[in-house]
């Protein structure tokens, strides 16, 4: 890849699918956002190169099984695919929080890996997410963050001046890239 492309950096649960309370443990539970595929291939189809980074601890507590992750990932991949959008890669921590590890967001790791792997600038990068860890991720490598809102959005209005953008969706988030980029 190059350093002059555009990336961005997006969290899967509550951006691109429907975030449950639980963890979506099975291709049944995935369901994507109504402008989320839409977003993605507004993305592709402007040369952005769009990469998930999602920490997946269900994983880690026994809750989910790596095979379905692996099913709900391909999955979505080939649906965004289909839908005209692209997808370069998928990054998972699949570690709970008590295990401390360097990928699991807020941590920068899993952006860090992807950047190694496609020699990506990441302070020319966007993260979108709709965590505070999602913005303390970006921030930690100096890219700029979107927050998209959710029903059940868990940054405090108190740490939103942490947030370089705020978007209602994904779609909303594409325009303030497209925007912000051109």
């Amino acid at each position: 890849m190059s350093k002059n492309a555009t990336y961005v950096f997006l969290d899967r649960d509550g951006v691109i699918n429907k975030r449950l309370k639980g963890y979506v443990s099975s291709l049944d539970e995935f369901q994507f956002l109504p402008k989320a595929q839409k977003a993605i291939k507004l993305f592709h189809q402007n040369r952005f190169r769009v990469i998930v980074v999602s920490n997946q601890a269900g994983v880690g507590r026994g809750l989910v099984k790596k095979e379905e992750l692996k099913r709900v990932t391909d999955s979505m991949v080939r649906e965004v695919r289909a839908s005209g959008g692209d997808i370069l890669a998928v990054y998972y921590c699949p570690c709970r929080k008590e295990d401390h590890c360097s990928c699991r967001k807020p941590n920068p790791g899993l952006l860090l890996s992807a950047a190694r792997e496609f020699d990506i600038d990441l302070e020319s990068s966007w993260m979108i997410g709709d965590e505070l860890k999602d913005m303390q991720a970006g921030k930690a490598v100096g890219a700029k963050t979107i927050l998209v809102d959710t029903p059940i959005n868990r940054v405090p209005k108190k740490h939103r001046q942490k947030v370089d953008y705020g978007a209602k969706d994904l779609l909303a988030a594409y325009a303030i890239i497209k925007k912000n980029v051109q």
